[in-house]
């Protein structure tokens, strides 16, 4: 016979792993979200009902751990270029879901429960925090980069720092004896998030440039990072969502958002930590308290007319405020109306400073559950509202540039140090909409040992179909036997329709001849491909700015939106700044392309006063920059001999940095000598 609660560790982990499991399945039955089961089977398991698991400061850590990480991660997700753009409406809805509910909570705690001044303020900002809990629906949805989702993030964070502020100089002018000096906890607040933003992605990329690490040790360095910012903030009275929320600000440039990196920590933070949290919420409720008494039926009661409708109250006027669509207004309440981590810590303070009875504190947790569930349903319906209606501008899209040519891309791998990087490069550049698969490709040359090579080769494709499955990603592996590397380059291309070849650079060679070769030569004769030769020598974590260089008259070249489109991608996923230099013309054509794609780039534009691409390289390329050289074939219109040389100059000065040389693809080989 068990004994319950269960205190045997397997059994205890096997019941949660079980439960998280499970309740998607059980939800979708009678169709309500999947963490509302979690939260409803935490209570099941709980000491509030049959008991089964016990609320130990195992389930508590990893319940802390979960919420750390709903911030932590909704700050790396946050899209800072779109937020930067809707930074107003950020300010005006943080502004308004603080005001609306911190004063309808002041006006209840001093008017209704006869609260003194200092009590009242510090149950006012009880109502005015809330909990991203809902991003990860979002983000599993595809729809964290809609404006309504980037203002309700930014606005997370204006009004959490304002709650989290008043209840810092609360709790120090109580425990000061009503002495504390008020500006104390604002001044801690600020230096302690500008330390943040500004040294944390300089160790960052220092770590990723230097350690030349794997995907595991870097991932135990962000979560790493995502701890100490956390428990530095407490040590200085900051709450830790705080600290996770600025750490995951800080690190957002840094990690490529289609990475292996992202992909590991939203995988994890999802169905390991988060589903944790809920348990625990769930753990924490006890529905008998409704029945022990009107007073936590009243205050809880109380607490849901405060904070409910204040909360779709600020929705709703930033929905009539900016134009946004019913189902963004209604995604925006669904993130913003949770209370839970922020509520809950401002409770326990104030119960412990005795500002405030037990029932509060037990009202408080019931109000957890009923926001966590009417959230869930809000998100979930209006997310997928959203969601259905881009799928459908998208296939309108589709349909109406049916003449576009279907991207795919080869990556011709013969270095085992290179693989993975270049097929990072390769998701990088890839449209994330697309379901084409990658095509990774090893050549043998025909000769006496070729079984034996062809074994070799085989993994270096197991390698890299690893890397990729990390994102999800199908690859299509190919192997062939050829007389040399071109002519199997070219088969490869036409067998499978394929758009972009990406190969790596030899770092080894130095003149401009060596570095190109016949091979190079010979690929760029019998391939019209998009032709891409990296150099993937540091993790992608490390570009601090992307260098864009045209060649002279390349926006002519008859397939210049399918070489540029990729570039930009890979801007958008490194989200870094590009440096563009070019000509005002090229510069409008960018800018033309990157609308139509829907690409959110920050473009610094140097205009090309002449052909002076060798002095540009020497006196603006710096150290962490990722340079991109387009250039023209030889005999079309955009070649120029300097733009082919520039490599050699990034070799010499910055040996340790990435770049691309892109040859523009051709028409066919009609079209080759037209242009001279």
């Amino acid at each position: 016979m068990i004994a319950l609660p269960i205190q045997e560790p397997v059994f205890v982990f096997a019941i949660v792993m079980s439960v998280i499991f499970l309740s998607p399945y059980v939800m979708r039955l009678i169709k309500l979200p999947e963490i509302v089961g979690v939260i409803f089977f935490g209570i099941l398991l709980g000491p509030n009902a049959f008991n089964i698991l016990e609320r130990d400061t195992g389930i508590l850590l990893f319940g802390t751990v979960g919420i750390l990480f709903i911030m932590f991660y909704s700050g790396l997700e946050l899209n800072i270029k779109s937020f930067k753009k809707k930074k107003l409406q950020s300010a005006v809805f943080g502004l308004l879901t603080f005001i609306f509910p911190m004063a309808a909570g002041f006006l209840s705690g001093y008017l209704i429960f006869s609260l003194d001044l200092i009590s009242s303020i510090l149950f006012g900002s009880v109502f005015a925090s809330h909990t991203l809990l809902t991003y990860p629906v979002v983000d599993k949805l595809g729809v964290k980069d809609d404006e309504s989702v980037v203002v309700a993030v930014g606005g997370t964070l204006i009004t959490n720092s304002i709650s989290m502020l008043i209840l810092a100089v609360i709790a120090s002018h109580v425990m000061g004896g009503g002495s504390g000096e008020w500006y104390h906890a604002p001044m801690t607040f600020i230096i302690f998030s500008a330390t943040v933003v500004f040294f944390i992605p300089k160790i960052a990329r220092w770590f990723f440039r230097t350690a030349q690490s794997d995907t595991y040790t870097q991932y135990i360095f962000i979560i790493t990072i995502l701890f100490a910012v956390a428990s530095i903030g407490r040590i200085f009275g900051i709450e830790p969502i705080i600290g996770a929320f600025l750490a995951g600000l800080a690190l957002n440039a840094i990690i490529p958002a289609s990475s292996i990196l992202m992909n590991r920590i939203g995988f994890i933070g999802n169905t390991l930590f988060i589903p944790f949290f809920l348990i625990y919420v769930g753990m924490l409720t006890d529905i008998r308290a409704l029945f022990s008494g009107w007073s936590i039926v009243g205050v809880t009661l109380m607490m849901f007319l405060v904070s409910v409708p204040t909360k779709y109250l600020a929705a709703y006027l930033t929905h009539k405020f900016f134009g946004f669509s019913i189902a963004q207004k209604r995604l925006i309440f669904g993130l913003s109306n949770t209370q839970a981590a922020g509520t809950l810590a401002v409770m326990i303070v104030g119960y412990n400073l005795e500002l405030f009875p037990r029932y509060f504190l037990d009202g408080a947790v019931l109000l957890m559950l009923i926001t966590c569930i009417i959230s869930a349903i809000f998100t979930e319906k209006a997310a997928r509202s959203i969601a259905s209606k881009d799928r459908l501008a998208t296939a309108k899209d589709k349909d109406g540039e049916s003449e576009e040519e279907d991207e795919k891309f080869l990556l011709l791998l013969s270095n085992p140090a290179t693989a993975t990087k270049l097929v990072d490069l390769a998701l990088m550049m890839k449209d994330p909409k697309s379901e084409n698969p990658i095509y990774p490709l090893t050549l043998v040359v025909d000769g006496n040992n070729t079984k034996e090579q062809i074994a070799q080769k085989q993994k270096l494709l197991e390698q890299a179909q690893k890397h990729a499955s990390g994102t999800d990603q199908a690859t299509h592996l190919i192997t062939r036997v050829d007389v040399n590397v071109a002519s199997g380059v070219s088969l490869a291309s036409k067998e499978f329709s394929i758009t972009h070849t990406i190969l790596g650079w030899n770092s080894s060679q130095k003149s401009s001849t060596k570095i190109f070769g016949t091979m190079m030569e010979h690929i760029l004769a019998v391939s019209d491909n998009a032709i891409i030769t990296a150099r993937t020598v540091s993790d992608w974590q490390g570009v601090k700015r992307m260098v864009l260089i045209l060649s002279p008259h390349s926006q002519f070249e008859p397939k210049f939106p399918l070489t540029l489109t990729p570039i930009l991608r890979l801007a958008v996923a490194l989200k870094t700044t590009v440096l563009l230099h070019s000509s005002k013309r090229q510069l409008d054509k960018v800018m033309e392309i990157a609308a139509a794609q829907n690409l959110n780039v920050d473009f610094v534009f140097q205009e090309r006063t002449s052909s002076d691409a060798l002095k540009f390289a020497k006196s603006n390329i710096k150290a962490n920059d990722f340079p991109i050289i387009i250039c023209g074939r030889k005999s079309s219109i955009s070649f120029h001999e300097d733009y082919e040389k520039i490599p050699n100059i990034i070799d010499a000065k910055f040996p340790k940095d990435n770049f691309l040389l892109i040859y523009s693809p051709q028409e066919d080989k009609s079209v080759r000598g037209n242009f001279v």
